[in-house]
C-alpha cells in the first residue's frame, strides 16, 4: 500500500504538530469544523476534508497517530472490526481512540438507511482485547488489534435530561442517544 492514496493539498497546509490527530468519517465541513487542527479523512471529498480514502485503507504510516476519533462513521461500515484493524496499525502506542454512536434503541440508530450495524453495551466489548479473546469461537474474525476500554458512556438525549439512565435504559426507548467509547492502543 502507498503511504497517501489520495492525498490533498490541503494537507500540506496543516502546521506539521498537528497531523498526529485523525478525525474519521470527519463529513461536512460543519462536521469537520470541530475537529480544527485535525487530518480530515472521509470517503467522500468534500469541504474541510484534508484526505479522501476508505478506512478500510488507511493512507498512513504504521504508528502515525496520538488520538483518533469517529463520531458517528462506525455504524455505517460494512466490516466494522476490519477497520478497527487498520486503525490500529495507524495509531502509536498508547493512542487513544474514541467512538461515537447512536445508541440501537434511539430513533437514529434505524433512522438513517446507511447504519449497517447498530450499536448497544456489548459491542464494543468485542474491540477489548480481553473480551475478545474469550469470544473469538463465536466470530471466528482474525484480528490485529489489541485495545483497552478506558470508558464507556451514554449520552442521554436531551428530553429526558434528569431521568436516571442506568435505572430506566433497559425500559424506555430513546433515553440513550448515543454511546461513546474511548479505547487505549496497547502495542
Amino acid at each position: 500500500m502507498k503511504d497517501i492514496v489520495y492525498y490533498s493539498e490541503r494537507l500540506n497546509k496543516l502546521p506539521k504538530y498537528k497531523l498526529e490527530n485523525l478525525n474519521i468519517g470527519s463529513g461536512s465541513k460543519l462536521q469537520s469544523e470541530r475537529k480544527q487542527g485535525w487530518i480530515n479523512l472521509d470517503i467522500l471529498y468534500l469541504d474541510g476534508i484534508h484526505v479522501q480514502a476508505d478506512a478500510l485503507y488507511l493512507p498512513f504510516k504504521d504508528n502515525t497517530f496520538k488520538e483518533v476519533t469517529m463520531f458517528h462513521v462506525y455504524e455505517h461500515f460494512d466490516n466494522p472490526l476490519a477497520v478497527m484493524d487498520e486503525v490500529y496499525r495507524v495509531c502509536k502506542p498508547g493512542a487513544e481512540v474514541t467512538i461515537a454512536c447512536p445508541y440501537y434503541k434511539h430513533r437514529n440508530a434505524y433512522g438513517d438507511p446507511g447504519h449497517k450495524t447498530f450499536i448497544n453495551e456489548v459491542t464494543f466489548s468485542f474491540l477489548d482485547n480481553s473480551y475478545y479473546e474469550k469470544a473469538t469461537k463465536m466470530t471466528q474474525y482474525p484480528h490485529k488489534f489489541n485495545f483497552a476500554i478506558i470508558s464507556n458512556v451514554y449520552n442521554c438525549d436531551p428530553k429526558y435530561a434528569g431521568l436516571d439512565v442506568v435505572k430506566f435504559k433497559d425500559i424506555i426507548w430513546d433515553l440513550i442517544q448515543e454511546i461513546i467509547v474511548v479505547l487505549r492502543v496497547n502495542k
